[in-house]
């Protein structure tokens, strides 16, 4: 049985294509359930048919499904059934609509790179990102081109170059923590993700509210099964810009690696650039295993302190000295939150709203210095 657009499977019709790659294809479909006939919409993810003959192969997939199931989260994609039927071999999934991180990090308008961000970037000798010249800015950073940028000293450095502007402090720690839950889910129940990376973060819109939904445990690993591996010892699986050290070397894995890759993932986000980049594999791994991060907050100064401090302690080459576990995370994340919430309740910004507490302010200065006399 060949599936296509318009196909039919399972009671379900197949409305289009959402995505295919070399391991199989995912379409979106739906079906008409109830007297009023409510259409049911899902995703529906299909072995590619060159693989079904190895039975490895099915095997982890299946394994996948079974894997998956065991996440009852609001912040993970929930598995609807999973088997095969006339030869193919498939995951119903939820349907779920919205923006990959890093789309959702480009839906604001750009903002002009700064002088100083121009100047750290020619100090860091690191291209610098530009946003085509069109309409449509929903394009992968792998899209986007890039330049070195040389300013002569004649050349004023606030150039027209945009970039993504920097996510708010509140938005970033929000996001972060939600995927941190996520993660905690996924290791109560013995699993490690694997592949964390933007496109595999999802950010919905409910009811005015960012929600994340962490896609794909196709690369998952159940820790508590040692028996049942999903790749052949000392095979790296995942996406090389954002796999931890220990994944490069091909070391066994645990949740650490996965709030490495996360870490990674926001670092992106905040900065607009990846943490470490390179054509070249073995450039790629050499700095990942080796070179020093360089801190979001000097790559854009405009990256709050805070930010650039969780995204350090997240991505440190050994992990031992990274979060332990994703409850170590949220901690952290909800002490940063309480001290933001703190400071903006007293925000000076705010006295122009407040008169009376300008007058107060005043009285009391006065006061102290007549006491003092």
């Amino acid at each position: 049985m060949e599936l296509n657009p318009g196909s039919d499977f399972k009671g379900y019709h197949l409305n289009r294509l959402l995505g295919k790659g070399g391991f199989g294809a995912v379409y979106e479909v739906v079906r008409k359930v109830g007297e009023g006939k409510t259409e049911q919409r899902a995703a529906l993810k299909v072995l590619h048919p060159s693989h079904a003959r190895d039975e490895k192969v099915v095997h982890r997939f299946h394994r996948e499904a079974r894997l998956a199931q065991k996440l009852n989260h609001p912040c993970t994609v929930k598995i609807l059934d999973s088997g095969t039927c006339e030869d193919i071999h498939y995951i119903l999934m939820e349907y779920v609509e919205g923006k990959t991180l890093l789309d959702f990090m480009k839906k604001s308008v750009s903002a002009p790179v700064s002088s100083e961000e121009v100047t750290q970037s020619l100090v860091v000798n690191k291209p610098q990102p530009l946003v085509p010249d069109r309409e449509d800015k929903t394009l992968s950073m792998e899209d986007l081109p890039t330049l070195q940028i040389k300013i002569p000293e004649s050349v004023d450095k606030t150039v027209a170059l945009m970039r993504p502007s920097v996510p708010p402090k509140e938005l970033t720690l929000k996001l972060i923590r939600q995927c941190a839950e996520a993660l905690n889910a996924a290791s109560e129940a013995g699993l490690v993700h694997r592949d964390i990376k933007p496109e595999n973060i999802l950010v919905q819109d409910l009811n005015g509210e960012p929600h994340v939904k962490i896609l794909d445990f196709g690369l998952a690993k159940n820790l508590i099964d040692q028996s049942m591996q999903l790749s052949m010892d000392g095979q790296a699986m995942g996406t090389p810009a954002y796999m931890s050290p220990e994944q490069w070397k091909g070391e066994p894995l645990d949740v650490r690696a996965d709030l490495y890759s996360l870490g990674a993932s926001f670092y992106t986000f905040v900065t607009g650039e990846k943490a470490f980049s390179s054509t070249s594999m073995k450039d790629l791994m050499r700095q990942i295993l080796v070179e020093k991060l360089p801190r979001a907050d000097t790559v854009r100064s405009s990256v709050d302190k805070d930010i650039a401090d969780l995204l350090e302690k997240m991505m440190m080459k050994d992990p031992k000295d990274r979060f332990q576990t994703p409850a170590d995370l949220i901690r952290a994340i909800d002490q940063m939150s309480d001290q933001t919430k703190a400071f903006t309740a007293f925000n000076p910004e705010e006295s122009e709203n407040r008169p009376w507490l300008l007058w107060f302010c005043l009285i009391s200065f006065v006061l102290v210095l007549l006491s003092a006399g």
